[in-house]
């Protein structure tokens, strides 16, 4: 079996995802913004705002050439949180929380799943570092499919029951319908993102119609995982 997992480490103003293959892929903050550095070819993006007008702009720079190989500026911050709202709309039906068609709700108790996940050996936490496994999350998930009790025992332990009014009054974000066939989002102006678990659609080729994302897509010149 391929094993696969990766580590986040963060120290000072960096952070850096160490990938499978001994692949890395660094961000450093700037003083207007942060670089997106992958290891595994020339190229990286700088992300930053414009110190007067507070307008966004990001390139790619490919090392090897003089110019940079995509870039986007945006004639104000407006600009730029609507073309990332649109995006943020590929994951999903954006609608009145009154709408979502269910009684109640599952309430995810994300510290508990946490928990759960590093009693597992699934994933490994501190302060600075952050290690999840994605094959032992694999293996967890098979192991609970055919063990009912276990399977039981972990929902009762991270999801709680709600009525839908308490959900929308709650501060919690993350839910699920009752048959769990969709995850619901919950945004602070009262609508919800609805995203059905078995929508095959893909998410990043639709959020790439942003152009802030398909310059983001021009940093991975070669497949960030390939062997």
């Amino acid at each position: 079996m391929t094993k696969f997992s990766l580590e986040i480490v963060a120290k000072d103003d960096k952070v850096k995802i160490n990938l499978p293959g001994d692949r890395t892929f660094g961000i450093t903050s700037t003083s207007s913004g942060a670089a997106f550095i992958p290891d595994w070819n020339d190229r990286h993006l700088t992300w930053a705002a414009d110190e007067d007008t507070g307008a966004p702009f990001q390139h790619v720079t490919d090392e090897t050439r003089e110019e940079p190989v995509a870039k986007v500026e945006y004639g104000s911050e407006d600009e730029y949180l609507y073309e990332m709202y649109s995006a943020y709309g590929a994951f999903g039906q954006l609608k009145p929380a009154n709408w979502v068609n269910a009684d109640y709700l599952w309430e995810l108790d994300v510290d508990a799943y946490g928990e759960v996940l590093e009693e597992a050996g699934v994933m490994e936490r501190s302060d600075t570092r952050l290690w999840f496994s994605f094959t032992r999350l694999k293996e967890f998930i098979e192991n609970l499919a055919d063990d009912k009790e276990a399977f039981v025992e972990f929902f009762d332990r991270v999801y709680d029951k709600v009525g839908r009014c308490e959900a929308w009054e709650s501060d919690s974000r993350l839910f699920f319908t009752p048959g769990l066939e969709s995850l619901v989002l919950q945004r602070p102006d009262g609508y919800v993102m609805e995203l059905s678990m078995a929508d095959p659609v893909n998410v990043f080729d639709r959020m790439r119609s942003a152009r802030s994302v398909d310059v983001m897509y021009q940093m991975f010149k070669d497949p960030p995982l390939s062997a």
